[in-house]
């Protein structure tokens, strides 16, 4: 029979106490890339700026677009417009249906919208969409290039497979700066997805989520996206549709989805929506309104933007320990077990999550698999009624690499950093006065959203006011979305590869050589790694590892590539009515091995299993062994 320990019940904790940073100081090691990524700015990109220093563009002397005095229905104009599944950039000629002082609703030519629909939606947007999105993150109408604050939105066809509709910054820029720019504040809508049917909640939607990502460009242009995505996701929850009742379920289908990445190759893109989302609405849930606007209002980037936050407003648990009770949140969902912390709001139909089962009754139970970082894995063990404890084993690693690859040379090397929508740059001045002949040589390992991002090298003879590109075989100037500022390196490496480049045409001066990398609006891969640069005419060499060879970097880190590995371990237990009846959590490291006196109700419990690392997606792999005795 179960021991019936009431107070050892009692000291297991009914409610579970807050865990601060206090309560879960690990023992000191140092682990000088984690400090590096916390301290370092990821500086966002400013397109007329890259322009203006790789180009050459005078963005002050342009001249403002041409708009019209005034805008009539039946006007006809020409946009760019983005397949993202074929890497097409093409032009439409769309017809203006209806407008409003908010909005302009413009439909490609052929379309069978009618003026009546299209009134209709722009009405919607008019008087709903647009001043309720602004009033929940508490921002003014910001007008664009064309002077104007009404957002210009175009539906259309082919737009791609996967895509319902987006914004893109690019059309926010002169276009002398991005040569596919159509140059005002603007998002589009897919026909291909939606069809005609224009007149419909899910499209109001949607025009509310594209909406915020258009806001947010004017508050944080490089915020991550998965933060952004939750963003609009909860505009779409707030201002009261039903669309966002899809993201639960999409988010339970794989609660082993990263929370702090979005959209990676291979991964699960409605997941990732479903994340997003459900992060969000709980911050909202547990800490309201205004905190939530205090979020929208952070520069700082994805989980970092998160801490800054629960500083702002007070928090007592660490951005880490937050994740820790939302990973509860998703499998507890109750506003009356533990002073609410591990609920959602109740107009959220949320469904439940499903644990994998271990075993039932006593025994031993082993699994073994790799948790992505920020996610979490429920397993359950059944016919407890009997057991008196439980006894949890878990064997991780307590480290993990920030990239997939060792440095070329010894430990360290410099790192590109990884962000959506920014510009980092690691400069270095060379004298070659005194050589006839000059090269560049190096190492680079490079995961990069190929042919949406970017990176270069390019080289400064008149101290940074003009820049050359300097180019290798491995580089391309293949640019179908506006995004290539000239040639650069794009999608993967495959491993370190060895890259020469002549310095000649610098030789008899100073130089200065530039890396460069830059993202744009969505999706970030591991990024870019340099290693064991040498110009020989000059004997200079750096491999990293005794400093940071004479290198001054905006945004990139000197790395040794090693992060801590973390994890919260918990179990939940439920009795024979699945009511919740006590909650023990633990962190990893602190401790891997651990021992749970069972509350005398349970009649069967969950063990969770959340590991989370800093930047990294690169998973843990773990065994997790259970016994109940």
């Amino acid at each position: 029979m179960k021991i019936k320990l009431i107070l050892l019940a009692l000291l297991l904790t009914l409610i579970a106490p807050p865990i601060t940073a206090e309560d879960r100081e690990q023992t000191p090691r140092d682990f000088p890339t984690q400090t590096a990524l916390q301290q370092t700015v990821i500086p966002a990109l400013s397109a007329s700026a890259v322009a203006g220093r790789l180009r050459g563009v005078d963005v002050a002397a342009l001249p403002p677009p041409d708009v019209p005095e005034t805008r009539a229905l039946g006007d006809v104009e020409t946009f760019w417009a983005s397949n993202s599944g074929t890497f097409d950039t093409f032009e439409i000629t769309a017809e203006l249906r209806a407008f409003a002082p908010n909005v302009y609703i413009w439909v490609e030519q052929g379309a069978p919208i009618s003026y009546a629909q299209a009134e209709s939606i722009g009405i919607a947007f008019d008087w709903r969409i647009y001043p309720q999105t602004l009033a929940l993150w508490d921002h003014q109408p910001v007008a664009g290039l064309d002077g104007e604050t009404a957002v210009h939105i175009l539906f259309a066809y082919g737009l791609g497979a996967g895509t319902g509709a987006y914004f893109a910054q690019r059309h926010t820029y002169p276009e002398e700066v991005v040569g596919n720019s159509n140059q005002r504040n603007m998002f589009f809508v897919n026909l291909s997805a939606y069809g005609a049917d224009i007149n419909s909640p899910t499209m109001e939607s949607t025009l509310a989520h594209e909406l915020q990502h258009m806001i947010h460009f004017y508050v944080n242009p490089n915020q991550d996206t998965w933060l952004n995505e939750g963003f609009s996701t909860f505009t779409e929850y707030y201002l009261g549709y039903d669309s966002p009742h899809r993201y639960p379920r999409f988010f339970f289908s794989d609660t082993g989805n990263q929370l702090n990445t979005f959209g990676l190759v291979g991964t699960n893109r409605a997941a990732d929506y479903g994340a997003a989302f459900m992060f969000v609405t709980y911050f909202y849930h547990r800490y309201g309104l205004s905190a939530l606007q205090t979020l929208g209002e952070q520069t700082a980037n994805g989980l970092r933007a998160v801490a800054a936050t629960l500083d702002a407003i007070g928090a007592e648990e660490d951005v880490d320990a937050l994740f820790g009770d939302w990973v509860l949140a998703n499998l507890i969902q109750r506003d009356d077990f533990a002073d609410g912390r591990y609920s959602y709001p109740d107009d959220l139909p949320l469904g439940g999550l499903f644990p994998t089962a271990l075993m039932t009754g006593d025994g031993v139970a082993t699994v073994s698999t790799a948790g992505n970082q920020y996610s979490a894995r429920y397993y359950q063990m059944d016919a407890l009624a009997d057991a008196d404890e439980l006894q949890i084993h878990l064997d991780m690693a307590q480290t993990v690499q920030l990239v997939p690859v060792d440095a070329f040379a010894g430990d360290w090397m410099w790192y590109g950093n990884r962000a959506d929508g920014s510009n980092t740059t690691l400069t270095r001045a060379f004298d070659l006065r005194d050589v006839d002949s000059a090269t560049l040589e190096f190492q680079t390992w490079y995961a990069i959203e190929e042919l949406w991002d970017y990176a270069y090298i390019v080289a400064s003879a008149d101290g940074g006011k003009t820049w050359d590109f300097l180019t290798t075989l491995q580089m391309t100037d293949d640019d179908p979305f506006g995004n290539n500022y000239g040639v650069g390196y794009t999608g993967y490496s495959d491993g370190w590869i060895a890259q020469s480049i002549a310095l000649d045409d610098y030789v008899g001066d100073e130089v200065l050589v530039r890396f460069k990398y830059v993202t744009d609006d969505a999706v970030n891969e591991e990024g870019i790694v340099i290693d064991a640069v040498a110009v020989p005419e000059i004997d200079y060499y750096a491999d990293f590892n005794a400093d940071d060879g004479g290198w001054v970097a905006d945004g990139w880190v000197r790395v040794d590539n090693v992060l801590p590995q973390s994890a919260w371990v918990a179990v939940v237990e439920y009795d024979a009515d699945n009511a919740p009846v006590n909650v023990t959590r633990w962190q990893f490291p602190t401790g891997d091995t651990w021992r749970v006196l069972l509350h005398e109700q349970t009649a069967r419990a969950v063990i969770v299993v959340a590991p989370f690392a800093p930047v990294t997606t690169i998973p843990a792999d773990y065994t997790l062994s259970v016994s109940a005795e």
